[in-house]
């Protein structure tokens, strides 16, 4: 079995020019208002090595992680946030679901002849951690595994340059709003799941072999399981739900190719209370706490 550590792949990554993303974040502090960046582009090429080989299955992958500019609490207000604990978190959160909105318009472009079956793929950051899908252990006689679910995680048929029915080698696609604040009661609700230890049993027909809570985690992101309909995770959905802080974006195929994703993030701080915009304020560290269900998390 050959793993390698995708941090150490061929990531593009964002950097930060006097404390604002590189990527030209800008922020909306008018209520209900949205002003689109600059585009964050992340890119495979044929190059591009495995993240994973088992033999049986290839995995090719590239990821960015953005962070948004969230300014640092004041004492007093980190006091009133650790007043209260809300389950599954030690305190309540500086950045709640209501404070931000975010919106991700994305170009999915394919730069080889042939089409490729490619996975668009979104992970949720707040600021009690970061979702790593990581992979589930299906057969353990064999060592078979196959990637959990992202917190958005969309396969696509993404026609080549040369494609004979003369479609587009473009996919155009808009995370909206709602999306992005769906994804982040799937991370808050996963995070309640893994913190109580949930294990529900599981079998064969499932893709799973043992009791886990890893077929919850996955039902939790489905994208077709929206919180409210689902009677099997909902219960398990905190009261508190943090905000969304950042966010990694990637691509994912099981074979080589010549792809690139550019994505327009749009950000409404709807209280002008949280983002630092043009000002010398101290920002919130990103959070370094992985937060995963995956048998091997670091894949």
């Amino acid at each position: 079995m050959k793993l390698r550590n995708l941090l150490a792949s061929e990531i593009v990554r964002t950097a930060w020019i006097g404390g604002l993303l590189s990527v030209g974040l800008a922020v909306a502090c008018a209520p209900d208002t949205a002003h689109p960046t600059q585009t964050v582009r992340v890119g495979m090429t044929s190059t591009t090595e495995p993240v994973f080989d088992d033999g049986e299955m290839v995995l090719y992958e590239v990821r960015t992680s953005v962070e948004l500019p969230i300014l640092l609490p004041e004492q007093a207000d980190w006091d009133r946030l650790y007043s209260s604990q809300p389950a599954p978190f030690e305190r309540a959160p500086w950045v709640s679901n209501d404070d931000l909105e975010v919106q991700l318009v994305w170009t999915l472009s394919n730069l080889d002849a042939e089409a490729h079956n490619v996975y668009v793929l979104v992970d949720p950051h707040s600021e009690f951690g970061r979702y790593w899908p990581g992979l589930a252990l299906v057969d353990a006689e064999d060592g078979e595994f196959i990637p959990n679910l992202s917190g958005m995680d969309v396969l696509l048929e993404l026609p080549g340059t040369a494609d004979e029915l003369g479609r587009s080698s473009r996919v155009r696609r808009v995370y909206d709003f709602a999306d992005v604040r769906e994804m982040m009661i799937d991370f808050a609700t996963v995070m309640n799941i893994l913190e109580l230890g949930v294990v529900v049993a599981t079998d064969a027909g499932m893709g799973m072999e043992e009791s886990s809570s890893v077929g919850l985690v996955n039902h939790a992101f489905s994208l077709p399981n929206r919180s409210g309909s689902s009677p099997l995770v909902d219960p398990y959905q905190p009261a508190v739900i943090p905000g969304v802080t950042g966010f990694d974006i990637g691509l994912r195929t099981t074979e080589p190719a010549n792809i690139a994703i550019e994505v327009v993030v749009e950000v409404v701080d709807r209280n002008g209370e949280r983002l630092r915009v043009e000002s010398n304020d101290e920002l919130l560290a990103p959070s370094e706490e992985i937060i995963t269900a995956g048998s091997e998390a670091g894949y």
